[in-house]
C-alpha cells in the first residue's frame, strides 16, 4: 500500500526554487528518472525557450536520439510534467493536416513546445516540415494546397519548441543545420541504474507527485513570455570566430543564434533574479553562461558544425591520431604534424571507404569548413602531395569568456546592464514616434537567413 503521508509530503516540501531553478527542477524530475541529468537540463532549457519571444526558429528543434527502448519518449514527458501539459502536444503520427489544423482560428505555436515521436526520413524531409522548423516566433506559415480543383489557403501561427525522438534516423546536412541532435546515455551503467531504480519505483520508494513550489514556480512563468538581452554575446561571437583561421562555415551563422538562444532561456528560467532594462529585456548574466556551458559541451561534443554519420570516423581519426612519420626525413607528415594524406587516413578508419568515395566525403568537409586542405612539403623519399587539417574551432569547448573569469564579474554585469538601460533612454527619446510598429515585425532581410 503507498504511504499517502509520504506522498503528500513530497507534494508540499518547501522548496526554494529561486535559488537555483534548473537544479531543482532536475532533482525533481530525477526523482522518477534514473541517470540523464544533463538531458533533463537540456530539454528544461529547450522548454524554458519557448517563451523566449526574440528566438530563432532554428534554435529550438532537438532530435532525441538512443536504441530502441532506451526510454526517449517517456523522458521527454517527464521532463514536461513540471510544466503541465496545457501548453504541450504530443504527436505519434504526424501530418501536414496534424501541425496545420486547429478548430481555434486564434491557436498559435508561440510559446508551446510538440514532441514527434518517431520520426522518420519521409517526415522530416516534407517540405512542409523543413518550412515549419525554420518558422520563426510569431510569424505566419501560409500554406496552400488544392481541394476539388480551388486553391485553399491555411495558416500556422507561431513556432513551438520541437522535439522529436527517433533510434533509426540519420540526419543530412542541411537538416542538420537546422536540427539538433542529443545522444542519450545508453552506457552499461545507465542502464543497471535504470534496472535497479524501476524496482524500487514498482516498491514505491518514489513519489509521482511534482513539488507544488516547483509547480508553481513553473506555472508563473509560463504565464508570460520574454525578450532577453545577452550584453556579453559580442565577447562571445569574438572569441568562436578568434578560432576560424580559415573558411567560416556558414553553420556557425545558424549555431550562434541558438548558443545566444539558449543562454536566453536559462536566463528565462532565473528570471527572477535577473534585472529589467525599461524597454523591457530579462538581462542575462555571466552566470547563465556557466550554467549553460557544460549542456552545451555534450551537444556539441562531436563539434559545433554539424557532422554527418559517414563523417564521424574521419574526424575522430583526425582528432585523436597523428599522420604517418616519414621513413626519409624522419618527420611526421612530411613537415607538417597536423596533416594527413587520403590514404593515411584511410589506413585509419575501421571501415574503409573506395577512394573516390573518400574523396567525395574529404571535399564535402572542406565546404563546410571541417577541414582544409594544404600542400604538403616534398623530401626525397615522397612525392608532393596533398595533406589534410581538422581545423582547431571544431570543438565547442574552444569558446571562452573572460568574464566568466574574472572577479569583479557583478560590477561587469552592472555595469553592462546601466549601459543598456542608458542606450534604451535615449533610443526611446529620439523614436518614440516610431512605436506604432509591432516588436515581433521581421524584416525581409531576416526572413530570407533560413
Amino acid at each position: 500500500m503507498i504511504n499517502l503521508g509520504e506522498n503528500m509530503g513530497t507534494y508540499f516540501r518547501t522548496v526554494n526554487v529561486e535559488e537555483n531553478p534548473l537544479q531543482k527542477i532536475t532533482e525533481e524530475i530525477g526523482i522518477n528518472v534514473q541517470g540523464q541529468e544533463l538531458t533533463i537540463k537540456f530539454l528544461t532549457i529547450m522548454k524554458a525557450m519557448s517563451l523566449l519571444e526574440n528566438c530563432k526558429g532554428t534554435s529550438g528543434n532537438v532530435l532525441l536520439r538512443s536504441e530502441s527502448g532506451a526510454g526517449k519518449d517517456f523522458l521527454v514527458s517527464e521532463v514536461m510534467r513540471p510544466w503541465g501539459f496545457e501548453k504541450h502536444d504530443r504527436i505519434q503520427k504526424l501530418t501536414k493536416e496534424a501541425i496545420s489544423y486547429s478548430d481555434n482560428e486564434d491557436f498559435s505555436y508561440d510559446g508551446r513546445s510538440l514532441h514527434l515521436e518517431e520520426v522518420t526520413s519521409k517526415t522530416i524531409n516534407n517540405s512542409t516540415m523543413l518550412t515549419f522548423l525554420s518558422n520563426n516566433y510569431g510569424e505566419t506559415l501560409t500554406m496552400k494546397s488544392v481541394k476539388d480543383n480551388e486553391s485553399q489557403a491555411s495558416g500556422i501561427k507561431g513556432k513551438p519548441i520541437v522535439l522529436m525522438t527517433s533510434s533509426t534516423l540519420d540526419l543530412d546536412y542541411d537538416n542538420l543545420r537546422r536540427i539538433l541532435v542529443w545522444y542519450l546515455d545508453v552506457s552499461e551503467e545507465q542502464k543497471r541504474a535504470v534496472v535497479r531504480h524501476r524496482v524500487q519505483v514498482r516498491n514505491h520508494k518514489y513519489s509521482n507527485s511534482i513539488n507544488r513550489s516547483i509547480r508553481d514556480y513553473l506555472t508563473e512563468l509560463e504565464s508570460g513570455t520574454f525578450k532577453v538581452d545577452v550584453p556579453f554575446g559580442e565577447e562571445l561571437s569574438e572569441s568562436l570566430l578568434s578560432n576560424y583561421t580559415d573558411t567560416i562555415p556558414t553553420a556557425i551563422m545558424t549555431k550562434i543564434d541558438f548558443i545566444l538562444d539558449f543562454i536566453s532561456a536559462v536566463a528565462i528560467l532565473n528570471y527572477k533574479s535577473r534585472e529589467t532594462t525599461a524597454a523591457g529585456f530579462l538581462v542575462a548574466q555571466p552566470e547563465d553562461w556557466e550554467i549553460a556551458k557544460p549542456i552545451l559541451d555534450e551537444l556539441f561534443k562531436e563539434g559545433i558544425v554539424p557532422v554527418m554519420l559517414e563523417e564521424r570516423d574521419i574526424v575522430t581519426v583526425m582528432g585523436e591520431s597523428e599522420p604517418d612519420v616519414c621513413p626519409e626525413c624522419n618527420k611526421i607528415g612530411c613537415g607538417d604534424k597536423s596533416l594527413f594524406t587520403i590514404r593515411e587516413m584511410q589506413n585509419l578508419l575501421e571501415y574503409v571507404p573506395a577512394y573516390n568515395t573518400m574523396v567525395d566525403r574529404i571535399n564535402s568537409m572542406i565546404t563546410k569548413g571541417l577541414i582544409t586542405k594544404h600542400r604538403k612539403s616534398r623530401c626525397s623519399y615522397r612525392r608532393r602531395q596533398n595533406g589534410y587539417r581538422l581545423n582547431n574551432f571544431h570543438k565547442f569547448s574552444s569558446i571562452s569568456l573572460s568574464i566568466s573569469n574574472t572577479n569583479d564579474r557583478s560590477d561587469r554585469n552592472t555595469e553592462m546592464i546601466e549601459t543598456i538601460k542608458g542606450e534604451e533612454r535615449e533610443k526611446d527619446a529620439s523614436v518614440h514616434h516610431f512605436n506604432h510598429f509591432n516588436d515581433s515585425t521581421i524584416s525581409g532581410e531576416e526572413k530570407n537567413e533560413n
